[in-house]
């Protein structure tokens, strides 16, 4: 049986390599996945370009719609995943977390329905865009983006309403009235 090492035992091994073996080692980690160059990139210079992350999230959720295909729940899970461990900053979580709602929410709204499960990760990413916007927008400009978002959902009205409509009252305290 192969033995746990732990972490502070890799620590000091790491530290006893000499800097090209350090040098090296990141190098391969760093190439190993997009999401451990995000994490790398994010933690040691403090800042990374999330930028490829928010273009997938696109093409997986409202670029699927547009393309007449369906978004999948488990990408746009992995994608969102990826970005909270990379730490990515506040804005860039409200894109992916828009995006996603709007991918679930547009493909249920042009289809009249589609798979149970988008009736769950519509109304989940809603939420968690909208406790992002509770926390990082300001509060001068909080009003706008939820009057924004409330007038989306008065427009997405071909589909079961009632789950992003109860998430979106609980959220922000506002009634969603439709006729």
């Amino acid at each position: 049986p192969v033995k746990k090492l732990g972490i502070l035992k890799i620590l000091k091994e790491f530290h006893d390599l000499p800097r090209p073996a350090q040098e090296s080692l990141l190098k391969d980690l760093y190439k190993y996945s997009e999401e451990v160059r995000l994490v790398i990139e994010n933690r040691v210079i403090g800042a990374a370009d999330f930028s490829d992350l928010v273009g997938k999230m696109e093409r997986e959720t409202v670029g699927k719609v547009r393309r007449r295909r369906i978004p999948n729940g488990r990408t746009v899970n992995a994608i969102v995943s990826s970005a909270k461990k990379s730490r990515a900053p506040y804005d860039v979580m409200m894109q992916l977390e828009q995006l996603a709602y709007q991918g679930f929410i547009e493909f249920l709204n042009t289809y009249g329905g589609g798979p149970d499960s988008f009736l769950d990760h519509g109304p989940r990413h809603l939420s968690a865009y909208l406790k992002l916007v509770k926390r990082f927008v300001p509060k001068e400009q909080q009003e706008d983006v939820i009057l924004e978002v409330k007038q989306y959902l008065l427009d997405s009205n071909n589909m079961l309403t009632d789950y992003v409509d109860d998430v979106f009252t609980e959220e922000t305290g506002m009634m969603i009235n439709r006729l």
